[in-house]
């Protein structure tokens, strides 16, 4: 069997993994912390309180998918049914649902001293 004439270049490990790091920043700020999805998730309905059925413009799917867990807005139904199959969400939702309450501001001021007054 002759031998090709080009010669082959092989690469070695996976070269798609370089910008990685980068998405993984991007979505830790651009999402919305543990504390706050963990009080919204907690907190009881009132009545007369805003309603996230809302229509608003500026986000996805005009506000009508909301999911509560991960605190995103989606384009349709489908594609929250799709998100709530996912790790990240399964993950996110143990650990609001199950996990204890994560630190807050409030709580790092107590730790260093820096605590209001109690008036007790």
């Amino acid at each position: 069997m002759p031998k090709s004439k080009t010669k082959q270049h092989k690469h070695k490990g996976n070269h798609g993994h370089k910008y990685l790091h980068k998405q993984k920043l991007r979505a830790t700020f651009l999402s919305t912390h543990v504390d706050v999805l963990y009080d919204e998730y907690h907190e009881p309905e009132k009545p007369g309180t805003v309603n996230r059925t809302e229509l608003n413009e500026d986000v996805p799917g005009m506000g009508k998918f909301y999911c509560k867990v991960t605190g995103r807005h989606f384009e349709s139904a489908l594609a929250l049914k799709n998100h709530t199959k996912t790790k990240r969400f399964k993950k996110l939702k143990k650990q609001i649902a199950n996990g204890p309450k994560p630190h807050n501001q409030r709580d790092a001021e107590a730790a260093a001293g820096m605590a209001p007054p109690t008036n007790s």
